[in-house]
């Protein structure tokens, strides 16, 4: 049976986050519900740790002796392919008059150009893109390298992700979001980068309370042994426990208490750019907007 055009013409904007491993966007997706659902705008969030989960029982169904971490990295491509399929159906299917849809994934730079492509590979009139990205004062210098992300959001992500303890050690974790930062090199996330990569507009969010000049000093033997790690050929794998340890000890050392923004600022944010979202949908009347 084929979809009316009328179905496809319905508005619908997709948030496609862009960061770093531990940014808590759990704790995002219900105040992002709460805020469409005040304005009269459907919601629905799609996990990428669903489809990673069900695939990682699926192995373990087959593979009776197999571990955890065994199965993590033996269904990264098939779980990435899965979801994929996923993102694309629920893109063909949402027929709601104006919806929000959540990507609930985590995007490098490299993995952006693909997730795009994928969306806009679906014939929509009234789609939109939307880039959801850290709000960081100041980006962190490492030997000569810009990120664009401050000192303060950096260690907050290692320090979260190392406690969601998935399926890998806490070397393991430091791994990962290192790798994760790699990526950023050089990356610029500003809204006229965004708008070329095809978003159509970005929202910045705070992950962390920063104030000009406060930002966080990172411990000197964290900045070494970090530089170290994401200097390593992209082929090698970390098996360098040394390095991996000492940027988990001063993760450690530091010990630093993160001042995060109220859920309350955070609703009150995200109702103000919902709303700008919403403008972008020209001649389009969204039921609780003035």
């Amino acid at each position: 049976m084929e979809r009316s055009n009328q179905t496809l013409d319905n508005p619908l904007f997709i948030i496609l986050p862009i960061g770093l491993p531990g940014t808590s966007k759990k704790g995002l997706i219900p105040l992002f519900e709460r805020v469409c659902k005040t304005l009269g705008i459907s919601f629905e969030s799609i996990s990428n740790d669903d489809t990673r989960n069900q695939a990682i029982s699926q192995y373990l169904d087959l593979h009776k002796q197999g571990s955890k971490e065994t199965a993590f990295q033996a269904t990264r491509q098939k779980s990435t392919l899965t979801f994929d399929k996923y993102l694309k159906l629920k893109i063909e299917q949402s027929t709601e008059n104006f919806k929000c849809l959540f990507i609930d994934k985590t995007h490098p730079p490299d993995a952006i150009k693909k997730a795009i492509s994928i969306i806009r590979s679906i014939p929509r009139k009234n789609m939109k893109v939307i880039g959801l990205v850290p709000k960081c004062i100041k980006g962190y210098d490492l030997n000569r390298a810009e990120y664009p992300f401050s000192s303060s959001y950096i260690l907050y992500c290692f320090g979260e992700y190392i406690k969601q303890k998935r399926y890998e050690t806490d070397q393991e974790s430091v791994a990962t979001v290192a790798l994760f930062l790699r990526l950023f090199e050089n990356v610029d996330l500003g809204p006229s980068a965004m708008r070329w990569q095809g978003f159509d507009y970005t929202i910045y969010l705070p992950i962390t309370v920063e104030k000009p000049g406060q930002d966080i000093v990172i411990d000197a033997r964290f900045g070494k042994a970090l530089h170290q790690i994401m200097k390593a050929p992209p082929s090698v794998k970390l098996h360098d426990t040394v390095l991996l340890t000492e940027v988990l000890d001063s993760i450690n050392k530091m010990n630093h208490q993160f001042e995060v923004p109220s859920d309350e600022t955070l609703e009150a944010l995200i109702l103000d750019e919902i709303t700008k979202v919403a403008a972008l949908f020209k001649g389009v009347k969204v039921p609780n907007i003035a």
